[in-house]
C-alpha cells in the first residue's frame, strides 16, 4: 500500500518531535529559572530595606554597569519576552508533525503488535503531544504568560519615560505587548520584531486562536498580580509551569517508542 512507504519516516518523527519538544522546552525552564535566581539574588543584594513601590518609582541609568534592581528586571523581562516570542515559529511545527506521525501510525502501520494497548499507545502519543497546543492558550496564555507580557509592557513603559527624560530618546509606545485595553500597536524596536516576523501560525490565524505574542493575552487577575509582583517572581512562576510541558513532550516519545516497536 501506498500510505504504508511513510511507515519508516512516521516512526522517526513519533519518537523524535516530542522529546526534542521536551528537550528544548526544558532547556527553556531552566535557563529561566537560573537567570531569574541571579537577578534575585542581585536584588537582594542592592534594593537593602527599599521596597517595591520605592524601585519602580524610579527607573535606573542604562549604564551597562549599573546594578539597580529595576535594571536587573528589564534585563531579565527582555530576556524572556525574547524567548516567549519564538514559540510560534517552532512550537507549532514541532507538536503538529509529532502528533500527526502517531495517528499516521495508529491508523495506518500493520497490526503485528503482541498487544492491542501497545498499539494504543501511539493514539496516547499523539493526543498527549496534541494537547501541548490547547494546554498553552487556554491555560498558560491568560495566566503566567499574560502577567509576563504585562510586566514586560510596564518595565518597557518605564524604560522610554526614563530614557525621554534623560534626553537619550523620544517619547514612544513602549515594546513588546500593548499596554493597555484598545491602545496603538507597539512601535517595533530592538526587543521586538515587525509584526511580520511573529511568526506562520500568529500571523496566519492571529484572529481565530486566544494567543499571540505582539498582544495581551492575560486575565485581569493576572494582569493585576503582575503588577504587584517583580518580573523574577514571575519567570519563576513561568519556569515552574513549563515543566510540565516538557514531561508531556517527554511521556509522549516514550509511548510512540512502545508503540513502534517490531
Amino acid at each position: 500500500m501506498f500510505l504504508h512507504a511513510f511507515l519508516p519516516l512516521a516512526r522517526w518523527a513519533g519518537i523524535v518531535m516530542p522529546t526534542l519538544y521536551a528537550g528544548i522546552t526544558f532547556q527553556y525552564s531552566l535557563s529561566m529559572h537560573l537567570l531569574a535566581r541571579i537577578a534575585t539574588t542581585t536584588r537582594t543584594s542592592t534594593t537593602g530595606t527599599s521596597s517595591s513601590s520605592e524601585l519602580l518609582s524610579e527607573f535606573p541609568s542604562q549604564d551597562p554597569a549599573s546594578n539597580h534592581p529595576l535594571k536587573n528586571q528589564w534585563d531579565l523581562a527582555r530576556q524572556w519576552y525574547a524567548l516567549y516570542r519564538q514559540g510560534p515559529r517552532w512550537v507549532p511545527p514541532v507538536v503538529l508533525s509529532g502528533a500527526l506521525s502517531n495517528l499516521y501510525l495508529y491508523l495506518f502501520a500493520p497490526d503485528s503488535q503482541p498487544s492491542p494497548y501497545t498499539r494504543h499507545s501511539l493514539l496516547a502519543a499523539a493526543l498527549l503531544t496534541l494537547s501541548v497546543l490547547p494546554l498553552t492558550f487556554f491555560y498558560f496564555e491568560p495566566g503566567i504568560n499574560g502577567a509576563c507580557k504585562w510586566k514586560y509592557a510596564q518595565l518597557s513603559e518605564r524604560r522610554m519615560t526614563a530614557d525621554a527624560r534623560s534626553g537619550k530618546g523620544q517619547p514612544r509606545q513602549p515594546s513588546g505587548p500593548e499596554q493597555g485595553q484598545g491602545g496603538p500597536e507597539p512601535a517595533a524596536t530592538e526587543t521586538e520584531p515587525p509584526k511580520q516576523n511573529e511568526g506562520f501560525l500568529a500571523r496566519q490565524w492571529r484572529n481565530y486562536i486566544p494567543a499571540s505574542v505582539s498582544r495581551h493575552t492575560g486575565t485581569p487577575a493576572a494582569k493585576a498580580w503582575a503588577e504587584q509582583t517583580d518580573m523574577a517572581e514571575l519567570v519563576e512562576g513561568w519556569a515552574r509551569r513549563n515543566h510540565v510541558r516538557w514531561v508531556i513532550g517527554l511521556a509522549a516519545g516514550g509511548l510512540s517508542f512502545l508503540g513502534s516497536r517490531q
